[in-house]
């Protein structure tokens, strides 16, 4: 009985391995890629301040990286955001150095850090940002201790269950 066992399991790995060919088409592209003269070039803009070491390592998704950027965004008026997701909104100067703008940790304490969605998630302006000031963020907050009840608890839990929730700020 046990000679037979890789037997049978070789002639089950055979047979699932002969179905996949079935399943790719032959070629994928059968036009091939047509190519129109674009190009992309990518090079370096600003550097970010290091945050590298503001939160604990149990607490930082990526510990070691210098800065987590998730957003860049234009003003129509020229003026150019970028956010860490540690909690910190720069605008970007003319030449291009960053300004602290917001220090979004500091505004919301209770923020959580060590997912890759955490943090300072993102942000962006009201289409009047001119005349009304209005931005919105996203940011993650831990859920026990926090004196905020969350929106949405998904169904089949309690709100015992939330470990953290995602915050919508204007």
């Amino acid at each position: 009985m046990p000679a037979r066992t890789p037997v049978a399991v070789a002639g089950l790995v055979l047979a699932a391995a002969s179905g996949l060919g079935g399943q790719i088409p032959t070629p994928p592209l059968p036009a091939g890629v047509e190519q129109r003269g674009l190009a992309v070039e990518v090079r370096d803009l600003v550097r970010l301040p290091q945050t590298r070491g503001l939160r604990p390592p149990d607490q930082d998704v990526n510990p070691s990286g210098w800065a987590r950027v998730s957003f860049v965004r234009d003003l129509p008026d020229g003026r150019r955001f970028v956010n860490d997701s540690r909690g910190f909104l720069y605008l970007l100067d003319a030449n291009n150095q960053p300004l602290l703008c917001l220090d979004v940790g500091k505004v919301f304490p209770l923020s959580v850090h060590n997912r890759l969605e955490s943090g300072f998630i993102g942000f962006d302006f009201h289409p009047e940002f001119a005349k009304n000031g209005l931005f919105y963020t996203v940011h993650a907050e831990r859920a026990p201790g926090n004196p905020a009840t969350p929106n949405f608890i998904p169904p089949t839990f309690t709100a015992a269950d939330v470990t953290y929730h995602n915050v919508y700020t204007e």
